[in-house]
């Protein structure tokens, strides 16, 4: 079956390709933005004893980081527009700038929540995170990257399985699974009771064997393709998926995984205000998914190409903002502070390298000397508009006020003073921060 419109041409292949490739991406950014940004939760994401440090070069690494993902997502996300809107479509091209666009929203997910983490605990009265045995955020990441995998292998048919495609399903359970074993390892070495040190040890058993038999059937798909063998790998898909889940509902216990930070009121707006931004980024991310998943279903739509224009403005707006409050952010580490300590040899190396996606670190800014003091802020829906931070606002000047004199980081009290004042919306709830309904109320989707 070959649709053609608009001088577009997609046959049956490639739409399926490109649907499963849309659904994935909104999956995974819907997942990643629950867990780091809707669950308010005050955690570092990244566990390295230098990324925990509150010194202003770690602020600075982490928003000079921030503002680089910003700036890939608004190029990958208008040059999806471009190619929706242009005459022909290259799909091979657009599924990978697609797949670009979902790597750099989860990549700026975690960088942010991270971020927030820091400037959070730099505020009078705030404590940091306790570690516990457990890196929660490595050990849901790999379990959810296990599930995508299995999802994308029981959803595919026996032409869709093509060789580069199976061995990065493999390589990518594979690493799933070495997080995984190396999460419960370092937990049964160091977990206070024995029957929970024998269960961590009981779960790596486990997990190595469901995930062992699976990439075993999908080697014997890949040296000989049919129907048999891909009932195989979905037979075995469905064991991986239910031992994984079993290992992190056990592994996520409190006592395992320690606890978050405990904020002060100005601490928890600030680190609300960075999560509601970035979630606005994730939403608008996720209806352009849905928008281009829609296209390919009736590609002589214009309406689902304006969608996807809407998006790329709301990613746009977002960003602007979330740029300007690290920008405006003035981060001296408070007195006393120090990294905290995590005593633990998987905390030195749990984490990305910094230096594989990211500018070098300076100890500098410019951009931080020179920004405005109108520096544009707004509420974490970051869809509807924008609101001027006014400096020669009472409220603002009161909040840059108490900001001296209670915080380590005046003039980010000062900016969230302002943003209060102007957005009532920023003292957040969990459900005032999800703004996908918001956005899909404004472009008029309805699934």
């Amino acid at each position: 079956m070959v649709v053609v419109a608009s001088a577009v041409v997609m046959s049956r292949h490639n739409g399926r390709e490109v649907v499963m490739l849309c659904e994935e991406c909104h999956s995974k950014m819907l997942a990643v933005g629950e867990l780091l940004l809707l669950s308010c939760e005050a955690r570092p994401v990244f566990t390295a004893q230098t990324d925990l440090e509150l010194s202003r070069e770690t602020f600075l690494h982490y928003r000079d980081r921030v503002i680089d993902k910003l700036n890939h997502i608004l190029m990958a996300s208008r040059d999806i527009a471009s190619q929706a809107h242009s005459g022909a479509v290259q799909w091979k091209a657009f599924t990978a700038r697609l797949q670009e666009l979902g790597g750099l929203v989860v990549a700026l997910t975690e960088l942010s929540a991270h971020i927030a983490y820091l400037m959070a605990v730099n505020f009078e009265r705030s404590q940091t995170s306790a570690l516990g045995v457990v890196n929660k955020y490595k050990l849901h990441q790999a379990q959810l990257d296990l599930k995508f995998c299995c999802s994308r292998l029981k959803r595919s048919c026996v032409d869709d399985l093509d060789t580069h495609l199976l061995v990065d399903l493999c390589s990518t359970i594979s690493r799933a699974l070495s997080s995984m074993t190396e999460v419960c390892r370092y937990a049964s070495e160091n977990a206070r009771e024995v029957d929970d040190q024998n269960q961590f040890k009981l779960c790596i058993k486990s997990i190595t064997s469901t995930t062992s038999c699976l990439i075993s059937s999908v080697k014997r798909f890949k040296s000989s393709p049919s129907i048999d063998h891909l009932r195989r790998i979905i037979a075995f898909c469905d064991p991986v998926v239910a031992t994984s889940s079993a290992l992190v509902t056990f592994a996520s216990e409190e006592e395992f995984v320690g606890m978050p930070a405990k904020l002060s009121d100005k601490a928890t707006e600030a680190h609300k205000s960075v999560l509601g931004m970035t979630m606005s980024i994730v939403s608008a991310s996720i209806q352009m998914c849905k928008a281009i998943r829609d296209l390919v279903y009736d590609l002589s739509n214009s309406r689902h190409k304006e969608r996807i224009r809407l998006c790329v403005d709301s990613v746009d707006k977002a960003s602007s903002k979330l740029r300007d409050l690290l920008l405006s952010c003035d981060f001296e580490p408070k007195t006393g502070s120090g990294p905290t300590k995590t005593g633990s040899p998987e905390r030195q190396t749990g984490s990305p390298e910094r230096k594989t996606d990211s500018p070098e670190r300076k100890t500098g800014s410019s951009n931080a000397d020179n920004v405005s003091a109108n520096a544009r802020v707004s509420s974490p829906d970051g869809v509807d508009g924008s609101a001027e931070r006014e400096t020669g606002s009472p409220d603002a000047k009161t909040g840059s006020d108490d900001a001296k004199s209670s915080s380590g980081s005046p003039d980010v009290a000062a900016v969230l003073s302002g943003m209060t004042a102007s957005s009532p919306s920023l003292n957040l709830s969990v459900s005032s921060m999800g703004s996908i309904s918001d956005l899909e109320r404004d472009i008029g989707v309805s699934d």
